[in-house]
């Protein structure tokens, strides 16, 4: 092979080299141009293994999670401000997606009083804000394990003379991905300097999803 041929090939190489590099540094760019809001995880985590029961008396569990991208919001249904702002704000995001595309979401509400909460309760609670959206509960331990290994956290607070009591929880709506593996999170609510819940934005981050990542 003459060295004018050798030559050529070396630039040749460098040239695919060079678009390649370029083409890699636009997707990727283009990748985190597309999700804005929701904040993805750098690595995906397998969830272990858990059970609870839904708003139909069916068990929700690891075997529920594959296929669709998973919204997972922790709350209760005698929550008196978090929880009904962010279901409404899910409510305004799931709107702004096509009908086609919300086959491929769940939105699931799991309630961290199983005290008070009951089957019935959270079926008419979630359905309120989306005929579609789930409700689960389970025991406390199922609760546990399952919202810490989101980065979850919940604790009930004081019972007063009347039996009254809050729960404090973590206030960010948690993404899993079709695999069901957690993905990413998000606020519920909007945050300060921000005046309005950025649903339209959250709706195109999961509609950008739906058409970049499947599974």
């Amino acid at each position: 092979m003459s060295k004018n041929v050798k030559t050529a090939l070396l630039l040749l190489l460098l040239v695919f080299a060079v678009i390649a590099i370029f083409a890699w540094s636009v997707m990727k760019k283009t990748d985190e141009a597309g999700v804005q809001i929701i904040k993805m995880y750098p690595s995906n985590k397998t969830l272990p293994e858990f059970s609870l029961t839904d708003e139909s008396n069916r068990q929700f569990s690891n075997q529920s999670l594959p296929g669709k991208w998973s919204l997972v919001f922790f709350g209760y249904t005698h929550c008196p401000d978090v929880c009904p702002a962010t279901m409404s704000n899910l409510a305004r995001v799931m709107k702004n997606i096509p009908v086609d595309d919300q086959n491929n979401i769940q939105v699931v509400l799991v309630s961290v009083d199983p005290e008070r909460d009951n089957i019935n309760q959270l079926k008419t609670y979630v359905e309120f804000f989306n005929k579609n959206f789930k409700g689960v509960t389970g025991k406390d331990e199922q609760l546990q394990m399952f919202s810490q290994s989101l980065g979850a956290i919940y604790f009930k607070g004081e019972v007063d003379e009347k039996g009254n009591y809050a729960v404090d929880h973590t206030s960010k709506v948690f993404l899993i991905n079709p695999e069901g593996k957690r993905a990413g999170l998000f606020d519920g609510q909007a945050i300060p300097p921000a005046k309005e819940f950025p649903a339209e934005r959250i709706a195109k981050d999961l509609q950008f999803l739906l058409k970049t990542h499947r599974f």
